[in-house]
């Protein structure tokens, strides 16, 4: 029993660390897309249809 619940504790600190990683990843975009707008917008364009 102790080594299904350390083994589950290894599991779950590995998806918690998989989930920091994409969540830093999203704030990186995130200050990629809102650096012109000191992070507080979006910036969105028009595409004009020629």
């Amino acid at each position: 029993m102790q080594e299904e619940v350390a083994g589950l504790r290894r599991e779950n600190s590995s998806a918690q660390s998989e989930i920091a990683r994409n969540t830093k990843g999203i704030d990186r975009k995130l200050d990629d897309v809102t650096a012109d707008h000191n992070g507080m917008a979006f910036s969105v364009g028009n595409a004009s249809a020629a």
